[in-house]
């Protein structure tokens, strides 16, 4: 399966006519609840959620290994920024529907006709468990808390189209879109077969 680690979200979601403004809860995922005790923990991000499967969240104030950073069960993996930083599976060989999707709802609706800014950094992780890689790595806005689509229905308002294989190296994906709802939520991960 591909294993991917998300973090810092860079001026997430930008108006072109407004100052930067991030439109992302806890973009880094720094702001925590609890520091998490096992895998699975996503809920222990301020703002953060899973909206389909079991999202593992790390952090470096834990004390269980398993979930620590920078070495944890996936391999030795550096924040991009501060100390922590989630994982998602976006892919299966053996269970090709299966995806790992987080969610968050944004600071403000986006503003239909309004072109915005998006940009995450995305790692493979380092470990032979999850040795494979992905393209069509992704972003889907909602005006609802869950969205009412399928996981996997071949849509997403940005996604890119690079396979990322790096194991060592942050990659930026960043992109635009004009949003055509006042979406209110945002998913992160691979909608696609």
């Amino acid at each position: 399966f591909t294993y991917f680690i998300i973090c810092f979200f860079v001026a997430a979601l930008l108006p072109i006519y407004a100052t930067t403004q991030n439109l992302i809860h806890n973009p880094t995922f720094e702001d925590t609840v609890s520091c998490p005790t096992n895998e699975s923990h996503l809920w222990r991000t301020d703002g953060w959620y899973a909206v389909n499967q079991t999202p593992d969240y790390f952090n470096s104030c834990t004390d269980n290994a398993d979930i620590d950073v920078p070495v944890n069960y996936f391999g030795t993996t550096y924040p991009v920024d501060g100390n922590g930083y989630v994982g998602i599976v976006s892919y299966v060989s053996t269970t090709p529907d299966f995806r790992e999707i987080i969610g968050t709802e944004l600071k403000q609706p986006l503003v239909p006709g309004t072109r915005y800014y998006i940009s995450a950094c995305i790692i493979r992780s380092d470990t032979s468990i999850a040795d494979c890689a992905v393209n069509k790595f992704g972003f889907k806005f909602s005006t609802t808390f869950m969205p009412s689509s399928p996981v996997v229905d071949n849509f997403s308002h940005f996604h890119t189209d690079s396979i990322f294989r790096d194991k060592n190296n942050w990659e930026t994906i960043k992109g635009c879109f004009v949003a055509d709802s006042a979406y209110s939520y945002l998913f992160i991960g691979n909608f696609y077969t």
